[in-house]
């Protein structure tokens, strides 16, 4: 969705970008921009790692996490699929977007810009409802408290859904050639994300991990070196920092994606939550 080559790809094929109204194997089907291992950008590995898993164990995704991760973790309102779990289609946040941003012909504004406005809602959404696809990278719907328990279930390393050494791999920085690296610091450190995230500031050293991006150097006043994070639609953020013992998220349901505002508060609630850490650890003290 962030490459131009890919727009014009899809405009010749009379496509739009995201991941509604086409099949799964043809949305992620996609020509290679580089060969693998060459270079970094926003793709769709997690998308055929989901299809590579429900084809393997003979189910589909949705079947697999329920069994594997959201029944270990007692979450009970999560799913790919609204139509099959009413008290989640019933609880859901409805779409807001910021207003005065184009949408260039799309459902939704895709980049954000700094419009000075409020937000209204919409009624448009993001996914297919009801959907026929499960995407590894996309898609699930439910409740950001139950999310917290995969979060913390991966900070404390509990085994409720991997073993202490595949949590450990889940952290390891995968990336070693330094093109790759100055490819990938160069998408995040990009202007237009620059204030959208609750990224690092720009020269923070980067890698990625089987789970999200690390950074490679304590921030200050947040996030300690190794920590695990990611952020995207709508406006959601997680991190987990073992080493601070920490895991949050920030959850929000706002197009664009990067909304600049939410940005802002994104960084806000993350200081926040290292200062009442830091407070909790000198009252025991």
């Amino acid at each position: 969705m962030l490459d131009p080559k890919y727009h014009a790809w899809r405009a010749s094929r009379n496509e739009a970008p995201g991941i509604m109204e086409i099949p799964i194997l043809s949305r992620i089907s996609t020509p290679l921009l580089f060969s693998p291992g060459t270079s970094w950008i926003y793709g769709t590995g997690l998308d055929w790692a989901g299809t590579l898993v429900a084809r393997l164990n003979n189910t589909t995704l949705e079947e697999f996490m329920e069994t594997n991760i959201w029944a270990p973790l007692g979450i009970k309102n999560m799913t790919f699929h609204q139509e099959k779990k009413p008290d989640v289609k019933k609880n859901l946040v409805k779409m807001a977007i910021r207003k005065g941003i184009p949408t260039h012909g799309s459902k939704l504004p895709f980049m954000p810009i700094d419009t000075g406005e409020g937000v209204e809602f919409t009624e448009e959404v993001l996914y297919d409802d009801p959907t026929e696809d499960e995407y590894g990278g996309a898609g699930a719907i439910g409740s950001p408290v139950e999310y917290l328990k995969i979060l913390d279930s991966l900070l404390v390393s509990d085994e409720k859904l991997l073993s202490k050494s595949s949590v450990d791999e889940l952290f390891r920085p995968q990336l070693s050639s330094p093109d790759v690296l100055r490819a990938l610091e160069n998408f995040t450190f990009q202007p237009v994300f620059k204030d959208g995230f609750a990224n690092p500031p720009a020269g923070t050293p980067l890698n990625h991990g089987l789970g999200g991006l690390i950074v490679m150097s304590d921030l200050e006043d947040g996030r300690r070196k190794g920590s695990l994070n990611w952020s995207g639609m709508p406006c959601l953020m997680w991190s987990v920092d073992r080493e601070a013992g920490v895991s949050m998220m920030y959850a929000s349901n706002i197009a664009p994606f990067g909304d600049i505002k939410s940005g802002e508060m994104q960084r806000l609630f993350e200081k926040e939550m290292y200062r009442r850490l830091e407070e909790s650890r000198q009252a025991r003290n």
